[in-house]
């Protein structure tokens, strides 16, 4: 399949990950500029989330790599699910991921430089970072097709199928390289940066 038939066979969830893009980029910057404006109160919860996240390296790769791998994947498919509901699930992840990686972006800058948040980021985040967006666009349009549903009495069942096997053929076994990517590979990119 070549990349305009990709294109126009998922055209119809495009304006939602158009949306979904919107909201995280908007999420993040207000995560940043929140840091920068109140950096002692953000202070408190970057100081969490490193020690949070130095308890999870001491239980080992492999393990580190299957609780990012479940953590990411029932976030997400929850999140595009349960978008059905007015895709508020949706929008509550894409707000706390943007505005939780603007503020370790702010520190991370701040005390490291830039180089270590691009290497801290880019290995695995090019495609977790955008899986998280379609996958919320994705749940936007189940709530979209829910209001649909409720005003015009139009079927979404096929909708639920979809966002199913997209999951079971396409997001699941990206978000598992993506947490491999997390694991293996940007930590040996930060150990050369470091």
């Amino acid at each position: 399949m070549h990349l305009q038939e990709i294109l126009q066979k998922y055209a119809y969830i495009r304006v939602y990950v158009i949306y979904a893009f919107v909201v995280f980029i908007i999420s993040t910057f207000a995560g940043y500029y929140t840091t920068v404006l109140r950096t002692e109160e953000t202070r408190i919860l970057f100081e969490q989330l490193l020690s949070d996240s130095a308890i999870l390296e001491s239980v080992g790769p492999v393990t580190l790599f299957l609780i990012i791998f479940f953590n990411n994947t029932i976030k997400a498919f929850f999140a595009a699910l349960l978008g059905t509901f007015f895709g508020i699930a949706p929008l509550l992840l894409l707000i706390a991921n943007g505005y939780m990686l603007g503020i370790v972006s702010y520190f991370v800058i701040e005390e490291f430089g830039l180089t270590l948040l691009v290497w801290g980021i880019i290995p695995h985040g090019i495609i977790e970072l955008p899986l998280l967006i379609i996958t919320a666009g994705y749940g936007f349009w189940l709530g979209d097709s829910f209001v649909k549903k409720i005003r015009h009495k139009k079927p979404m069942k096929h909708n639920v199928r979809i966002v199913m096997r997209m999951f079971s053929k396409c997001f699941f076994p990206l978000f598992f390289f993506a947490a491999f990517l997390e694991v293996f590979v940007t930590n040996f990119f930060l150990t050369l940066v470091i």
